[in-house]
């Protein structure tokens, strides 16, 4: 029998016009990733029945739930398709380089139709109604990377035999790289002291609701409170500001960009306002000290924006 590997497998995506709705016309993106998790939990109910049985009875159906987890490498070519499921459409300027921007609101956001292949054995479980929930990254870590975490509505049963696209669209690499990380709440004299790490986790609080309607899985997925929050760590020098921005709980702006090796490629989170915890003073070397610190961005009267600079001409 055969082996199944990892290398001869692909992941399609494609944005639905309607929840759950299989698009009508294949027009998929593949999409580059490095580890999977995803599919389906029953949701199985006890059954509590006394029946004179050393164990207990067995589980019965219950309503399934769809999701998982997808990490990928940080391509500032793909990820332009993630932020859309994140925040919706963007608004797209310029003629190459293109500045695509994306601004936080409340409005629904999109759907898609997820599709793992296993190229080899012509098996493609593929999911419908798929939200992204949340989107992270550290703009300083030597692995630029993105981690991020999925409801769905549904699996397509039975399972497919053949992809649901046989020529999706696919972007070249364009890795953002770690020298490329910026931090700053003025660009050029930032006052947030000189920053070694900082995260970054974006989530739309996404609540699933199994309807009745006869069908498993979430028949709706609603908006929750969205949030943007993190963590930074900063050289402790006589620059440093994050001691007295937490403890006199002091707003402010904050800039994060991540940028590819050769400055040709970005992508900058804009916030406002950020407020930081009270940095607790901790030592556990004799060598340099750093502050470690966690930070939320805050309603303000300007709203957040993503702002993505590449080659690709619109999402």
């Amino acid at each position: 029998m055969a082996i199944r590997h990892g290398r001869n497998t692909q992941l399609l995506l494609q944005r639905e016009a309607t929840f759950r709705t299989a698009p009508s016309t294949p027009a998929a993106f593949l999409m580059k990733w490095t580890e999977l998790e995803f599919g389906r939990d029953p949701q199985r109910a006890e059954d509590p029945t006394i029946q004179n049985t050393p164990l207990a009875v067995k589980k019965d159906c219950g309503d399934a739930v769809f999701g998982g987890s997808l990490k990928s490498i940080l391509c500032l070519n793909d990820i332009g398709q993630w932020l859309t499921l994140l925040w919706g459409t963007p608004v797209t300027t310029g003629a190459g380089p293109y500045v695509h921007t994306w601004t936080l609101g409340m409005a629904a956001r999109p759907s898609a139709l997820l599709e793992l292949g296993y190229i080899n054995a012509s098996k493609y479980p593929r999911w419908l109604g798929a939200m992204l929930n949340t989107l992270s990254w550290d703009i300083k870590e030597a692995d630029q990377s993105i981690s991020m975490e999925f409801l769905a509505g549904e699996e397509v049963t039975p399972e497919p035999t053949a992809a649901f696209d046989a020529a999706p669209t696919s972007y070249a690499k364009n890795r953002a790289c770690s020298k490329g990380g910026e931090v700053y709440d003025v660009q050029g004299a930032s006052t947030l002291g000189r920053v070694s790490k900082a995260s970054i986790k974006i989530g739309n609080d996404f609540e699933g609701q199994n309807v009745a309607d006869g069908k498993e899985g979430f028949g709706e997925i609603l908006l929750g409170q969205p949030t943007i929050d993190g963590s930074v760590t900063v050289l402790f020098d006589d620059g440093t500001n994050i001691f007295d921005y937490g403890r006199d709980h002091t707003s402010k702006p904050m800039t994060l960009i991540s940028r590819n090796d050769d400055d040709s490629a970005s992508l900058k989170l804009v916030l406002p306002a950020v407020e930081f915890d009270e940095a607790k003073h901790k030592i556990s070397t004799s060598k340099g000290l750093l502050v470690d610190t966690n930070w939320r961005a805050h309603a303000d009267t300007t709203a957040p924006t993503l702002v993505l600079t590449n080659g690709i001409s619109g999402y």
